[in-house]
């Protein structure tokens, strides 16, 4: 049943049954590794990244909007450039 609704409930259920505390652990475990980076830090990218948003329509996109998203990359990757991270 993998795949299916029920079938996560049941591998939850089991996963908690073997240690109450799964997934309290594997939270821990993620929290521990993260080095702090993501848009939840830095607002500015977050602002650039929520432009781009969703996935191009079925038929195609305008010109008008290929031109934005460009724009909108070449920010992106200037941003990156100017904090060292490209």
């Amino acid at each position: 049943m993998s795949g299916t609704l029920t079938g996560g409930k049941r591998a939850a259920q089991t996963l908690k049954k073997k240690d109450p505390d799964y997934y309290r652990n594997i939270g821990s475990i993620g929290g521990k590794k993260s080095v702090g980076g993501g848009v939840a830090n830095d607002p500015e990218m977050a602002k650039l990244l929520g432009k781009l948003g969703g996935k191009p329509p079925k038929n195609g996109l305008s010109l008008h909007r290929r031109q934005q998203i460009i724009e909108v990359r070449k920010q992106i990757q200037e941003l990156k450039r100017q904090r060292g991270q490209a």
